[in-house]
């Protein structure tokens, strides 16, 4: 069976940036850690549903911890979906090569 080796360049670019804010549109999936090491998984369409304009972790935080079973939140995990940033950023910078030829 081919092993299929997956070019991970632009992850390597993105990982060297530092970045303040992400957009919703390009998470794929955001994990809220508690301190008992329960793990309460959120994925891109549910976030976008989430009414919280730019404070969505906090306000996910909030969320998660006014349950009763629910722990102090101790760390976030983002996960970015690559693929369509990735596209996206090659989408906009043919764009703006093509119009300074």
């Amino acid at each position: 069976m081919p092993i299929r080796k997956k070019d991970r360049n632009f992850q390597n670019i993105v990982r060297e940036l530092q970045i303040k804010s992400v957009p919703i549109e390009y998470v794929e999936h955001l994990t809220l850690i508690t301190e008992d090491g329960d793990r309460v998984n959120f994925d891109g369409d549910m976030l976008t549903q989430v009414d919280a304009g730019n404070d969505l972790v906090p306000a996910l935080v909030r969320l998660v911890e006014e349950q009763e079973d629910m722990g102090n939140i101790v760390d976030v995990e983002i996960v970015i979906d690559y693929k369509k940033l990735e596209k996206e950023v090659n989408s906009k910078t043919k764009k703006l090569l093509e119009k300074n030829k």
